[in-house]
């Protein structure tokens, strides 16, 4: 179900609507961390390393292609939104660096990863509802088109 590109398209979603796209690749993030959990809820020391690895890679190549295509392509339109959005990538690079310390010391905790979870739920309505909004009401067709290409 999930093929992450080099760039990040986890989704293999063909779509021109930035949300669209963007929406579907949160999506299958959830779906990643929902794993995650059940692994930590199933105390499985392995599998918990393994959808860690898979999680992780695939957030990370998620907010690389946002940072590297979208965000450029959608600045002038809305520098605030990408401003908040550039933070809050930050912020979830940072709980990614800890969560990923406590996956690796067998020390996460169930609650830690609701914790994250409540964070990336928080992002992404933020994103679908701000930055993704824009970017399909004004830019133009032709350009949605190439970031989406690009980060695909």
């Amino acid at each position: 179900m999930l093929a992450a590109g080099a760039a990040g398209n986890i989704s293999g979603l063909v779509t021109d609507s930035i949300r669209e796209h963007f929406g579907e690749e949160h999506r299958a993030l959830e779906t990643h961390l929902e794993r995650l959990r059940d692994a930590v809820e199933g105390a499985d020391k392995s599998a918990l390393v393994d959808e860690w690895n898979d999680f992780e890679r695939v957030l990370r190549a998620h907010l690389e292609a946002e940072e590297a295509h979208l965000f450029p392509t959608v600045e002038a339109s809305a520098p605030q939104a990408v401003k908040e959005a550039r933070e809050a990538h930050v912020a979830i690079r940072q709980h990614l660096d800890e969560l990923g310390m406590q996956v690796e010391l067998h020390t996460v905790r169930l609650e830690t990863v609701d914790a994250f979870l409540s964070l990336l739920r928080a992002h992404k309505a933020a994103e679908d509802e701000g930055l993704y909004r824009v970017a399909d009401e004004a830019l133009e067709p032709e350009t949605r088109e190439k970031a989406l290409a690009r980060a695909a």
